[in-house]
């Protein structure tokens, strides 16, 4: 059995000036705020052999995260904002060493990502959005035969709320909007 634990606190503080690019000079004003950012995971895997070729994987993270943004260019209005975040992911695996020197393995495990900063305030003005959540299922297998190496998964998420940066076709920024409901799936080789 093989257990791994741990925490990950991050926590971050930007002011940020905007200005209008006058022939590569500092114009006009256009936006003044200060941004705070906190954010603690915990996190906790269990591995467990329940026989020499079979391993039971189990685990969940949880995630907690707050953004705190301060508007202090009021000429559009203010446009301040305090909101938190919080989220527990699970999974559930398996490995199976199939052969001397390859695995198959596979997973269904949840995610969940908060919006950054830039994704809250990165366009026009200062979006309130949903964190982006997600259930992935994958299966694949690693190896070595002779002189040959491989890492292959299929995997297949469906996810809610997805963070999609747009921009205009000249390059833009528009913003980030949350796509209701996306599905991912793919090959990775």
């Amino acid at each position: 059995n093989r257990l791994v634990a741990g925490i990950s606190p991050s926590w971050n503080r930007v002011s940020d000036n905007r200005f209008t690019n006058v022939a590569g000079r500092k114009g006009a004003r256009t936006a003044q705020s200060e941004q705070r950012s906190q954010n603690l995971t915990a996190y906790l895997e269990n591995q467990l052999d329940i026989t020499q070729q079979w391993t039971l994987v189990t685990g969940a993270q949880w995630t907690h995260s707050e953004r705190r943004y301060e508007d202090a260019f009021l000429t559009n209005g203010d446009q301040s904002l305090e909101v938190s975040y919080s989220q527990l992911s699970p999974k559930l695996g398996f490995l199976w060493q199939a052969g001397e020197s390859w695995t198959v393995f596979g997973n269904l495990s949840g995610s969940f990502e908060p919006p950054s900063f830039g994704e809250l305030s990165g366009g026009v003005g200062v979006d309130l959005l949903d964190a982006q959540t997600a259930r992935t299922v994958e299966i694949g297998t690693r190896g070595e035969l002779a002189r040959v190496k491989w890492d292959v998964v299929a995997y297949d998420a469906r996810v809610r709320d997805e963070l999609l940066s747009l921009n205009t076709p000249g390059g833009q920024p528009l913003g980030t909007v949350n796509a209701p409901r996306a599905n991912h799936r793919g090959l990775e080789l």
